[in-house]
């Protein structure tokens, strides 16, 4: 159980450019590093559906790949097999109430693994799950329609998902 609502876990798990920088120390730091020695640039896609939003990202001179799903509401899929590593995680953020989610974590091991190489691999995700918490239980309430930030355009995810949030909560509201 998370104190935090709901919508700041999702959002967090659409936040694909913040894995090099806040989780360095695992994945991330793989990723990262990789990238600033080939002195790369990220390239992405972002496509937005009725009810998802696709996000492709990808370096433009180093093997790589990365792919998230965001699906109404409250599922995010990170593909990491689309950077060779063999793994989906399924993400859901359920609502308790305004202030407690249940945090669902689902971490699938694609292709032939021994139980020993699963169990490494699950605790692999285990670390940046913790650090995010720390972060996401900091932050009070839903998430803001817009906000006063600096934004680029790889935030373009996350400010669709806010427009989501936003537009549904117009609509119970008139309802």
């Amino acid at each position: 159980m998370w104190k935090a609502h709901w919508t700041r876990i999702i959002e967090n798990a659409m936040d694909f450019v913040h894995l090099p920088f806040v989780h360095r120390n695992s994945f991330g730091g793989a990723i990262g590093k990789k990238a600033l020695e080939a002195k790369s640039v990220a390239e992405y896609e972002i496509e937005k559906t009725a009810e998802s939003i696709k996000v492709f990202n990808r370096f433009d001179n180093i093997p790589s790949g990365f792919a998230l799903e965001w699906h109404q509401p409250n599922l995010v899929v990170l593909k990491f097999d689309e950077m060779g590593v063999p793994v989906r995680v399924h993400l859901f953020g359920v609502p308790i109430n305004e202030h407690q989610t249940r945090y669902i974590l689902t971490i699938l091991v694609l292709g032939e693994t021994d139980e020993i190489s699963k169990a490494s691999i699950a605790e692999e995700f285990i670390k940046p799950v913790i650090e995010d918490k720390i972060v996401i239980e900091s932050q009070i309430g839903e998430i803001p329609n817009t906000t006063k930030e600096c934004n680029v355009p790889t935030d373009r995810a996350t400010l669709l998902f806010r427009n989501w949030y936003s537009a549904t909560r117009r609509l119970k509201v008139k309802g």
